[in-house]
């Protein structure tokens, strides 16, 4: 199994040092294991605390995981960044470089708004939900576009709370899967929506059956904020991977891809 979309303690919402979850992994059979902290949102002039890593735990990040590399081989270093249009130049720069393996390109905020966030459920109330929804599928080409990340996390989490329908979400898919398929990025099946009101996975099957018909890698990730969700319901992903025919997921070293075959756990 591949977990690329894991969060610590270094999260700043998340549990747990990373030796807890790399015992886990073990434990769980994971033959690639990836952190993906948010990166430090204050590097690239964003200022919300606690929604990601603190920039002055920013360089012992790096430092930690890159001497426990030396211990559990199948360790990844990643990070998950939250995207702003009005950011992307900024961080192109701070990005450049960096000695990780692979980077995560997520939308969790429209218009400053963290629409993600279990205490903003009431703000949907009296919202447009289909033009919120075509503004959050804009922003997702817009990382696309970007050429700046390896995968794409989440694709459709705006169904996150349930108030976000399919009918909404697919006039969106097409255009969005034709950006993912020219920019060669990797798309994340993530099982965190099964933790939530939406009770599936990021994206939905249909979308991941189309997906497989456009040839768009993948790869999985938990989205674990704990150790105990580190591959959580993979076994029914991987299943279900393997019956609509993916043959082989992707993982990374140095922000370069390679598939793997898929082995069901």
């Amino acid at each position: 199994m591949i977990d690329l979309h894991v969060h610590s303690v270094y999260s700043g919402h998340g549990e747990g040092e990373f030796e807890d979850y790399l015992q886990k992994a073990q434990e769980k059979g994971i033959r690639e294991l990836g952190f993906s902290e948010h990166f430090p949102m204050a590097l690239y002039g964003k200022d919300f605390p606690g929604y990601s890593m603190d920039v002055i735990n920013w360089p012992h990040y790096l430092t930690r995981l890159d001497r426990l590399k030396e211990t559990y081989p199948f360790l990844k270093i990643g990070l998950e960044v939250d995207y702003f249009p009005e950011c992307e130049a900024e961080l192109k720069k701070v990005l450049r470089g960096l000695p990780v393996d692979y980077l995560i390109g997520s939308v969790h905020f429209i218009d400053n708004w963290p629409f993600d966030s279990p205490t903003e459920i009431a703000n949907y109330r009296g919202m447009d939900l289909k033009e919120l929804t075509a503004k959050y599928f804009s922003l997702v080409k817009k990382v696309v576009r970007a050429g700046i990340f390896n995968i794409i996390g989440h694709l459709d989490l705006i169904k996150k709370f349930g108030l976000i329908n399919f009918e909404l979400i697919e006039p969106h898919i097409k255009e969005v899967l034709l950006e993912l398929k020219n920019s060669g990025m990797v798309m994340e099946i993530n099982t965190a929506g099964f933790r939530y009101p939406a009770k599936e996975q990021y994206p939905s099957k249909i979308i991941i059956e189309e997906a497989v018909r456009e040839k768009i890698p993948l790869t999985t990730g938990s989205d674990a904020h704990k150790p105990e969700h580190l591959a959580y319901k993979f076994p029914e992903i991987y299943q279900m991977l393997e019956e609509i025919g993916v043959k082989n997921l992707t993982i990374f070293e140095n922000r370069k891809a390679r598939e793997i075959p898929l082995s069901r756990p």
